[in-house]
């Protein structure tokens, strides 16, 4: 079967099922024409591959979970048992974000509305919303009205690594960011979307910048660009990402703003640094 028959059978891209055989997950056999031939079975498989990828897990995942799901009953010993607890307790971790985010929401609606406005909240006019915290001041002031649409969807960093796999297999797996696409190109091109939930774009000033090096990482410079990930624990996700190959710059420690932060350099991405940062109750910032 070539890579056209196998693609109309699964209703999968060309693009994807050659993904798929790069990361070893389907395995096919040349023609004397050169051309790839698949066998009868790797229908099946592919349409596995998509309900495991379907579920949230990562290809590396994917790859350890195939051989036990094709195992016969009494040839199993547990590990998909302990692999698919781990993806689920993952994903019931995600949900509960979603769930406090979503709550946040809806209070905020409800305490937002014109009849119930909060006295300690200085509303002014044609302004926006502006609050002040502990000396800090946030405002927002939008030159125009803003429209129900937003312009900006989503914000994705690109970021360009020597070595691909060490670089995915850190962010993939000592992170835990999911993979929502991946694709291979001609001369060995790869690119794969990881999930990182929530985007935003933090812009400084040199001045700024110094002040947040001074206190994360004491006054180490760091790159112009930075990757910086809310997580819920800095300490044990700090200790997986070093496991996973990243350089510890800068020791979890308490932020003046009460987040817990630490400092690294993800392996194959030296002009890159890293935060992690775990916001705390008593944050206001």
């Amino acid at each position: 079967m070539r890579i056209g028959e196998l693609a109309e059978s699964t209703g999968v891209s060309a693009r994807s099922l050659r993904y798929y055989e790069a990361q070893g997950l389907i395995r096919s056999c040349r023609s004397p024409g050169g051309w790839r031939d698949f066998g009868e079975d790797t229908v099946e498989r592919v349409i596995l591959i998509q309900y495991l990828f379907a579920a949230g897990l990562g290809s590396r995942t994917i790859d350890q979970v195939l051989p036990c799901l094709e195992a016969p009953l009494e040839e199993r010993t547990g590990v998909l048992e302990d692999l698919l607890e781990r993806e689920v307790s993952r994903l019931e971790e995600r949900r509960r974000d979603l769930d406090r985010e979503l709550d946040t929401l809806r209070a905020l609606q409800s305490e937002t509305r014109v009849d119930t406005v909060r006295t300690s909240w200085r509303l002014e006019p044609d302004t926006g919303v502006r609050a002040e915290h502990q000396g800090m001041t946030n405002t927002c002031d939008p030159a125009e009205p803003t429209s129900n649409t937003p312009a900006v969807r989503q914000l994705r960093l690109v970021i360009e690594a020597a070595d691909f796999d060490a670089a995915r297999a850190f962010f993939q797996d000592a992170l835990g960011m999911s993979a929502l696409a991946a694709f291979s190109e001609a001369d060995d091109a790869q690119v794969v979307i990881l999930d990182a939930g929530r985007a935003t774009l933090e812009i400084t000033n040199p001045a700024h910048k110094r002040f947040i090096d001074d206190v994360e990482a004491e006054g180490r410079p760091s790159t112009p660009i930075r990757l910086a990930l809310e997580v819920d624990d800095t300490a044990a996700v700090t200790q997986r990402a070093v496991d996973g190959g990243a350089q510890l710059t800068a020791e979890p420690r308490l932020t003046p703003w009460l987040s817990v932060n630490a400092r690294l350099a993800a392996p194959s991405l030296p002009d890159l640094d890293l935060t992690l940062f775990q916001e705390t109750m008593e944050s206001d910032h």
